[in-house]
């Protein structure tokens, strides 16, 4: 009778900490820095669906436009499905649908994300549906991971302001739409989370397939190697020891140009062309090429062109005036094989035209971090009003944007 009396008194205590660490986990996970980014991102995006739909409903559409873009799936008229399907969103679902060298101009997008929507439309049996879902699935864990990446990197503070930045940005809806950009984000964030935390296969594996989403995936070829020098020197091995070290390790850096050479494998089997890609390239306005960065004086006619067109908006070409500005704040406020891969995603229009070219800022992800320590490391006015001003503004013109993207008017 006295062991249970004793016991009795046990079980009770043993059970009330079970009880409070319950309490404790359930606490961290629901008021955590984690669980309030998941928050963030669904609430972002489920006001950015909102502001569709009131698009739709007080904005009218530019039905010429509509008539004159690739419309896929075919439609008779418009309707509140095709606002998710204008210019590249099309050729990514006719490409899921009847996939390549049925439609030259197609042939310009690259296969993984089509291919992806192609397998989940066994489960929705719709290609808008199935491509939102992965679209939205994929820039909601990249932004995620962008987060995780940036507190581990840079502090918990920088990374929240680079994120609200992020998702500030007037282009950043495109995160949103059956556009490139989730996947893209969601490599990219995955591949320098891995990296820094020297998880190398699995960085390596994210980086072979950044080419598969987008071409200028390959650019990660750069701060990869640029990260596996550094490391190695840090190391302070002798100089024979590290320099095979090195020699091993680099072959690493590899990965993102075997993703390019699978590319190039996977377009010769389906359009029998290894460069179909490049060719199809030539269909459009924008005019990329390789051979234009040795040319620079096409950079300098574009930028101080007269004509209005999508291949010359204002606004591209001030973003761009607007990034090179910032350039010498992003090299003091991040690392070099960030600053390399920014600095490289942020001079594409070296390869031809400023077509778009807000759009594919958007994906510079460090500039982000950067500017999040600058806001972060001045006085209050800075973090405070400044910074709220900074929010507020690109939020209003995203806004903007986004309706203006829906109806078919043009904005990158």
């Amino acid at each position: 009778m006295a062991t249970e009396r004793v016991l009795a008194p046990d079980r009770r205590a043993v059970l009330r900490r079970a009880q409070d660490a319950v309490r404790a986990s359930a606490a961290r996970l629901l008021g955590g820095a984690e669980a309030r980014v998941a928050l963030l991102i669904v609430a972002w995006k489920l006001l950015a669906f909102l502001v569709v739909v009131e698009g739709y409903r007080s904005v009218p559409l530019d039905e010429e436009e509509w008539r004159r873009n690739l419309v896929y799936p075919p439609s008779e008229a418009p309707t509140f499905q095709t606002t998710f399907t204008g210019w590249d969103a099309s050729h990514y679902l006719f490409l899921a649908d009847e996939g390549y060298g049925k439609s030259a101009a197609s042939d310009a997008f690259p296969p993984l994300f089509p291919l992806s929507i192609r397998a989940l439309n066994f489960v929705t049996g719709d290609g808008v549906v199935s491509g939102l879902l992965l679209a939205n699935l994929a820039s909601g864990a990249g932004l995620f991971v962008f987060f995780l990446f940036a507190r581990r990197r840079f502090g918990e503070a920088t990374a929240w302001r680079a994120l609200l930045l992020f998702l500030a940005f007037p282009t950043a809806f495109y995160l949103n739409l059956i556009y490139t950009e989730g996947p893209f984000l969601l490599l990219t964030a995955a591949f320098f989370y891995l990296l820094y935390r020297r998880q190398l296969a699995l960085a390596a594996m994210a980086a072979f397939l950044l080419p598969l989403t987008r071409v200028v995936g390959v650019f990660v070829a750069a701060p990869l190697a640029a990260f596996l020098l550094a490391d190695a020197w840090s190391s302070r091995q002798p100089a024979e020891k590290w320099s095979r070290a090195l020699q091993a390790r680099l072959l690493w850096a590899l990965a993102p140009l075997a993703g390019l050479g699978a590319y190039m494998l996977y377009m010769r089997l389906t359009t029998g062309e290894f460069l179909a890609q490049f060719q199809a390239v030539g269909l459009y306005q924008s005019d990329w090429s390789i051979r234009h960065v040795f040319e620079p004086d096409i950079l300098l006619r574009h930028l101080l062109a007269k004509d209005l067109s999508i291949v010359h908006t204002y606004w591209d070409r001030l973003a761009f005036l607007g990034f090179v500005a910032a350039l010498p704040l992003i090299y003091r406020r991040v690392d070099r094989p960030l600053f390399l891969f920014c600095l490289l995603m942020g001079m594409v229009p070296l390869l031809g035209s400023f077509m778009s070219y807000t759009r594919y800022l958007a994906l510079a992800v460090p500039m982000y971090i950067a500017f999040g320590s600058w806001f972060e490391a001045g006085g209050a006015w800075r973090r405070g009003p400044v910074f709220v001003c900074a929010l507020c503004g690109l939020g209003l013109v995203q806004a903007a944007f986004l309706v203006f993207h829906t109806r078919y008017y043009w904005v990158a």
